[in-house]
């Protein structure tokens, strides 16, 4: 197949599809419905054990709406390559609160030890990936725990911004730790990742600036912690 064109940001629909047609084959889903993880687990077919993991972190959208935006395609691919992928809902679907609002990073910690738990799963190679909110939520989760290998963040910021999308829900926070909420505009402190860092921002992006992304980068440039942006 050849390489994905990019448009708009968006990869083409008839490649996606191309990609779903190929994924559907090989990775089996299971739906997760609590009490302590909400999502889908999507794994290969077939594999040998034991596979790395990932834990995947949509945006601000909500669970139901990352197949539109093609994060479910992606997610699909990485279990089509060998991954088990923990599709986590963390707000927006049955069982979890309606709003991106004081969302509990222990949340995201309990699908990391969910995947850990599971046999086909390496526990060593553990990874989170999020995109946008959920990139937030990814160096968080990393920052804040320590069976965390590596963390992935798409169009992601250097702290916390407030809770989404209402305009009452703008007034309180988006995390909380140990019941605290994290305040806006608290730092990240993505130093305390204890595996490597990939950022991956659009140069072009109005939402999400690159110089979020950069801003991370020097913060780990300083602390000479392994990482790249691109």
């Amino acid at each position: 197949m050849s390489p994905p064109s990019i448009v708009g940001g968006e990869i083409t629909r008839s490649v996606a599809n191309q990609v779903e047609r190929r994924v559907i084959r090989v990775a089996a889903r299971r739906d997760l419905t609590g009490p302590d993880v909400y999502g889908a687990l999507l794994e290969p077919a077939a594999h040998t054990k034991p596979m790395p993991a990932i834990v995947g972190i949509g945006g601000s959208g909500g669970y139901a709406s990352e197949e539109g935006v093609g994060w479910r395609d992606t997610e699909r691919h990485l279990a089509a390559q060998g991954f088990a992928v923990l599709a986590l809902c963390y707000f927006a679907c049955t069982g979890r609160p309606a709003e991106l609002r004081e969302i509990p990073i222990e949340y995201a910690q309990s699908a990391v030890a969910y995947l850990a738990s599971l046999p086909e799963v390496d526990h060593s190679n553990i990874n989170v990936w999020g995109m946008s909110r959920g990139g937030e939520l990814a160096l968080l989760t990393g920052a804040y725990s320590t069976n965390v290998r590596a963390v992935i963040a798409f169009y992601s910021a250097p702290y916390a911004f407030p809770a989404c999308c209402t305009a009452e829900a703008a007034t309180d926070c988006a995390w909380t730790r140990k019941s605290a909420c994290l305040p806006y505009d608290m730092r990240i402190p993505v130093e305390q990742i204890q595996g490597p860092v990939l950022l991956m921002a659009g140069q072009y992006d109005e939402m999400w600036p690159v110089s979020y992304s950069q801003q991370i980068s020097e913060e780990l440039d300083n602390a000479k912690h392994p990482h790249s942006l691109t």
